[in-house]
């Protein structure tokens, strides 16, 4: 066996900007980085020839098909990792009847997901979806979040919301009489193109 060929890891798939934390892992750790590509994962056919073609040691996959063709066909390949939580695109028989561990990330998103779905289940009992509904019917067209208030938090805010073209209106720190009048132009324009407000305040500054 060609020794550059036993120590090669091919990357199948992967769903993010760049490989550079990658390499310099596999790399640094004396091994050959072979990728697929990243704006949709190739198809089993494929992952086969490019295992056939360049003999890894390891394969990574993200969501590309690891199927029993491609563990066949490169009889080197020690390990297969899975860059997420199933395995249901691993041919994990054929990977184990041939002595190839099988890995995975058993904990990957899984604060992110559960966020995600408490988020969802509270947006439904609240009747936050058909609230938005409703508000999109009332001329025709969605309106976006406004933030209203003054210095940094509104601006954090909005950052936030950027996804969904808040708009924002601040100005520079203020008190008293100055404050409130300023607060009140502030509702009264964001009023005309926002359903959903978020009064960023300091009770400090209005006396």
């Amino acid at each position: 066996m060609n020794e550059r060929l036993a120590h090669t890891v091919l990357l199948t798939d992967y769903a993010w900007a760049d490989l550079e934390i990658e390499r310099e892992i596999i790399e640094g750790a004396g091994f050959r980085l072979v990728t697929g590509r990243s704006s949709s994962p190739p198809p089993p056919e494929t992952i086969t020839q490019m295992a056939r073609d360049h003999q890894p040691a390891a394969i990574l996959t993200c969501w590309a098909q690891v199927s029993a063709d491609a563990i066949a066909a490169c009889p080197n390949l020690r390990i297969i990792t899975r860059l997420g939580i199933g395995l249901d695109n691993i041919s994990v028989a054929e990977a184990t009847r041939r002595g190839v561990w099988v890995t995975n990330v058993p904990t990957y998103c899984l604060e992110e997901v559960s966020d995600h779905a408490v988020a969802m289940v509270l947006a439904w009992s609240r009747g936050f979806s058909i609230s938005i509904e409703k508000s999109k019917q009332d001329d025709g067209n969605p309106r976006a979040p406004g933030c209203v208030g003054s210095a940094h938090l509104p601006v954090a805010l909005s950052a936030m919301a950027a996804s969904a073209s808040a708009r924002l209106t601040s100005s520079k720190p203020v008190s008293g009489r100055e404050y409130l009048l300023m607060i009140r132009s502030s509702m009264q324009t964001i009023r005309r193109s926002s359903s959903y407000n978020s009064m960023n305040c300091s009770r400090a500054q209005m006396w």
